[in-house]
């Protein structure tokens, strides 16, 4: 089963909830409050490795692993970057994905609460960032 067309569905019925909340709670239309904003792109960056649940087969040690780093997949290119080019002892190169990770849901949150337009942009990279990190993170799996 494929689960990125039903994670790009999800992402949408999330964005379209956090302005609805907005909409019935606030007197314009704007961008939905912190809580709403956080929840979303939360959720937008770290669903598109869902596939490490979805996969048939047993929980081997390989995929423990991968579960295991499920909370710094987001900064897989800062992973990649760190291991290839860097060589740093492994903890750190997971230190290093997971404070990628923790940057991009930073940058997202902020940004986009200077305004509807930047909401929306933002919530559009994010998207367009978990189609494509979650295709790579599943190449690296396969290897």
């Amino acid at each position: 089963m494929n689960p990125w067309p039903l994670a790009i569905v999800g992402a949408f019925a999330l964005a379209l909830a956090a302005i609805s909340v907005r909409m019935r709670f606030g007197t314009r239309l704007g961008v939905p409050p912190l809580l709403v904003r956080g929840s979303l792109f939360a959720a937008l960056l770290w669903s598109p490795y869902a596939w490490i649940i979805t996969l048939e087969g047993t929980m081997d040690d390989y995929r423990r692993f991968w579960f295991g780093i499920w909370p710094t997949l987001p900064g897989l290119p800062a992973i990649v970057a760190c291991k290839t080019m860097v060589r740093m002892e492994e903890p750190w190169i997971f230190v290093a994905g997971g404070v990628m990770a923790l940057l991009l849901l930073g940058g997202a949150i902020a940004l986009s609460g200077r305004g509807r337009w930047w909401f929306v942009a933002v919530i559009v990279l994010a998207i367009a960032y978990g189609s494509a990190m979650g295709p790579m993170s599943y190449a690296l799996f396969a290897m």
